[in-house]
């Protein structure tokens, strides 16, 4: 006797749903969005049999999706050194990439050698500056550490010079 395959399967009321397995429960649908809400009658569970014939399908209850917590935060670069006057946008790393809620908080400690604005540090006096990241989901932190280093003199221009056996004249 022939054998039947069976396998369970969802089907989104618009187009198909994703495969689950016989027999699994609870019943798991990949490719819906985060901390979402789906109204009854969304999606449809029915069985395949030899993967394309459908028995009767039975409409999913109304059901909201977890949201996908933040595992980590960092800083990509975590250091750097820049001459004062000059500027580096902070680079911060929410994980995982499709975290619902990436909010974060920046905090910069109480050095004066550079301003925070938005995620970009300006350099205004030789120093370190240290700064925080917090995240809103999971409270998860990073830290970020510049040094400030002194901008080189400006070269001084030499307008003329003359010369006499007994003294020498430099005009700047």
């Amino acid at each position: 006797p022939l054998r039947r395959q069976r396998q369970m399967c969802i089907r989104d009321s618009d187009k198909l749903g994703a495969k689950v397995k016989e027999g699994k429960s609870p019943i798991t649908i990949t490719g819906l969005t985060p901390n979402t809400q789906y109204v009854k009658g969304s999606y449809l569970i029915c069985e395949l049999i030899d993967g394309n014939q459908e028995t009767n399908r039975l409409e999913l209850i109304e059901f909201k999706t977890l949201p996908i917590s933040v595992e980590s935060v960092s800083f990509n670069p975590n250091t750097a050194t820049i001459k004062v006057g000059e500027t580096i946008d902070l680079n911060v790393v929410v994980s995982p990439q499709n975290a619902t809620n990436k909010k974060y908080t920046l905090t910069p400690d109480a050095d004066p050698s550079a301003t925070l604005k938005g995620n970009t540090l300006t350099a205004v006096s030789k120093g370190t500056k240290t700064v925080k990241v917090t995240t809103e989901d999971g409270n998860k932190e990073a830290t970020f550490t510049l040094t400030v280093e002194e901008k080189e003199p400006a070269p001084i221009s030499v307008e003329s010079v003359s010369f006499n056996p007994n003294t020498a004249t430099i005009k700047v």
